[in-house]
């Protein structure tokens, strides 16, 4: 009797659950935080407009990155960034690209780190989870120039 009692509230609470779309904006900022003899760690700074009444977390996510149309490489994880429900707020994304993954194309962009200004492509998803029972992947198709650095 309890489990059915939990079950008939749950699916009550999933099916009145209105989703609305999450609106990710512009990229605000594209910064090189470190750079290792290993890694490069890269923070880029975008929108996000979560018009739902509950929150959610990215944390995983499956990017691929090309500068001036050179291939830098994928990424795989995150640090993970909670988005606050009914939040319109600028969020930073951290992420490390090893320089094993840049070693075919990464020395063509270092004009492009000197000047400040680079054509990034980045492409892929990144999933969004709450509660660990829910996720949605969304897609990320990003192709502009910009200046590394502040973006406004």
């Amino acid at each position: 009797m309890r489990n059915t009692l939990i079950a008939i509230i749950l699916m009550f609470l999933i099916t009145s659950c209105e989703v609305q779309d999450v609106k990710i904006g512009k990229l605000e900022s594209f910064n090189i935080v470190n750079i290792t003899k290993d890694f490069i760690t890269i923070d880029i700074a975008v929108p996000v407009d979560n018009p739902n009444n509950f929150g959610f977390a990215i944390q995983k996510a499956k990017l691929d990155i090309t500068m001036n149309k050179v291939a830098l490489g994928s990424i795989d994880k995150i640090k993970k960034v909670r988005i606050a429900k009914n939040s319109n707020d600028i969020h930073h994304f951290v992420f490390r690209l090893p320089f094993n993954k840049m070693m075919n194309g990464g020395l063509l962009s270092i004009p492009a780190l000197l000047t400040g200004r680079a054509h990034i492509k980045i492409t892929g998803f990144v999933k969004a989870s709450t509660w660990l029972l829910f996720t949605k992947k969304i897609e990320v198709n990003y192709d502009k120039r910009i200046r590394i650095g502040k973006n406004r």
